[in-house]
């Protein structure tokens, strides 16, 4: 297009004035006015930089048209030099009224030949725990435009520098494809990646980058207020299953069980989550220690059982709004 506009420049005559409008949104002129120095318009067309903005025809002809109204010369010309995008251009807005206007010449660098193009327009990272422990799953929409038939594409998935994963696409010409991909992405932290098509005329839309974060898995401590030697009948031995169902579980949960006994001397530093599961009475301190990681962010599940009846497991009210309510409910509140 500079090459173009270049040659319309050598081509004017001694007489002839003229101004650059750089169409690229916002349009904008290169010089306030029409000026009859050709070196200064070469200058201005080399100093014109290919932008990853769309395009406003529409903005540029009347930025033209501005400059062409108010000139004393007879013969008005716009030469819009395109690719033929339609993007950007709506020919029933032009900035002058019908049958009025300059002459426009159009010069079509595409030479009227179709651009075959493809595109990573959308990355969409989402945990995928049904693949495993620390499996993301991307969905990588590819969108074709221009030629006449799908074109076999390589795509590749890269995570902090080193492909993870790769495959191929072939969306038809005006379509989009999503092609998913499940790996392994690492321990916790942000982690930054992009995904990658084969190349193609226009380089800029093959690559597009994502960035996620892999959060750490969750410490639970589950306190055991009533242990049983028959598993089954052991208070959290449900829930421990429920929280890690298995080794190889992908859960982010890591459920850890002590005795009421171990509360007194446990660091909870490392700790996320508390669950007193029918926890009755607990050693001197264990309130205070409770309180503490509670204020400072802590999570504190209390599941009420027989072990909390009576007056020795009160300690556990002044960790929760309201007093733990044993036994039937005063009439016309609902049992929950």
């Amino acid at each position: 297009a500079v090459a173009e506009a270049l040659g319309v420049v050598d081509e004017l005559g001694e007489e002839d004035n003229a101004a650059i409008v750089f169409g690229g949104a916002p349009a904008r002129l290169a010089s306030p006015d029409l000026t009859f120095d050709r070196a200064a318009l070469g200058e201005q067309l080399q100093g014109g930089a290919v932008g990853h903005r769309g395009g406003d025809l529409n903005a540029a002809l009347g930025l033209a048209w501005g400059l062409l109204e108010g000139s004393s010369l007879e013969r008005k010309r716009v030469v819009l030099i395109t690719d033929g995008q339609g993007a950007g251009f709506d020919p029933t807005k032009l900035p002058w009224s019908a049958g009025g206007g300059p002459h426009v010449l159009v010069r079509d660098v595409s030479e009227g030949a179709p651009r075959p193009n493809r595109a990573v327009v959308d990355v969409t990272p989402s945990p995928a725990p049904e693949a495993g422990p620390g499996v993301w799953r991307f969905d990588v929409t590819v969108a074709a435009s221009g030629g006449d038939a799908a074109v076999e594409t390589p795509v590749a998935l890269h995570v902090e520098g080193r492909v993870v994963a790769q495959g191929f696409v072939a969306p038809e010409p005006g379509r989009r494809v999503v092609k998913t991909f499940t790996a392994p992405v690492g321990a916790a932290g942000v982690r930054r990646g992009e995904v990658r098509l084969g190349g193609d005329a226009l380089e800029a839309d093959d690559v597009r980058a994502f960035s996620l974060r892999v959060r750490p898995s969750l410490q639970v401590l589950l306190v055991n207020g009533d242990p049983r030697t028959i598993p089954y009948n052991d208070e959290v031995f449900y829930l421990e299953k429920a929280l890690l169902p298995g080794a190889g579980a992908s859960s982010r949960l890591r459920p850890r069980v002590v005795q009421t006994s171990a509360l007194a001397t446990l660091d909870l530093s490392h700790v996320d989550v508390v669950i007193l599961a029918n926890v009755g009475e607990a050693p001197a301190g264990v309130a205070a220690t409770l309180d503490a990681f509670v204020r400072r962010g802590g999570g504190l599940i209390v599941a009420a059982g027989d072990r909390m009846a009576g007056p020795r497991a009160r300690w556990v009210d002044r960790l929760l709004p309201a007093p733990v309510r044993l036994g039937p409910p005063p009439a016309g509140l609902p049992m929950f």
